[in-house]
């Protein structure tokens, strides 16, 4: 191959190999995604075929009310994979979109998104944290949507009438971020 042409060569080879994983990762992502609704989808049909055969009233409130849950599941996990799709795992995103973070304003916006469906469970969420801003280095939207996920499985596996506790710490050689509840496991 000629001098002239190998960078062009190298560089289009690059390229094909970013192609190559990015459409990997698209294949991935449907296959998981697919999966992630199949049970959801099939839990909810069923529900709505108790709901439509019954003929006690009681049974299809029942029915109906799993229904409702089941949906709002199921939209939950079709959040989460959007979510999931937007934020492309490859070196490029990372470098990109790390810059300062304030970890207590993350928190804030996130316990204020999960309060009403903490509100309607009567579960209380608390923040301990610094008063003033906690500054880490990272991804504000990666970090929101680890929080949220931390926040909302807290709030789904705790008991009613109880806490769910984020905790910021700052030590010496970190910050640990803490979601705590008093859910089984």
């Amino acid at each position: 191959m000629p001098d002239e042409i190998k960078t062009l060569v190298d560089e289009l080879n690059q390229l094909f190999t970013r192609l190559k994983n990015a459409f990997d990762r698209e294949k991935r992502f449907s296959a998981d995604a697919a999966h992630e609704l199949r049970t959801p989808l099939a839990i909810l049909r069923t529900q709505a075929q108790v709901a439509l055969r019954t003929t006690d009233d009681e049974e299809r409130q029942y029915a109906l009310n799993k229904l409702i849950t089941g949906v709002d599941r199921s939209a939950h996990v079709v959040q989460q994979l959007l979510t999931l799709s937007r934020l492309v795992p490859d070196e490029t995103y990372v470098q990109e979109y790390t810059e300062p973070v304030d970890l207590r304003k993350v928190s804030v916006d996130e316990i204020l998104q999960a309060a009403p469906i903490a509100l309607k469970k009567k579960i209380d969420i608390e923040l301990v944290s610094p008063e003033e801003s906690v500054i880490i280095i990272g991804n504000a939207v990666a970090l929101g949507i680890l929080l949220r996920n931390l926040i909302d499985n807290a709030i789904r596996y705790t008991y009613e009438d109880s806490t769910v506790s984020v905790k910021i710490v700052p030590t010496t050689q970190h910050i640990q971020l803490k979601v705590i509840d008093s859910g089984p496991g």
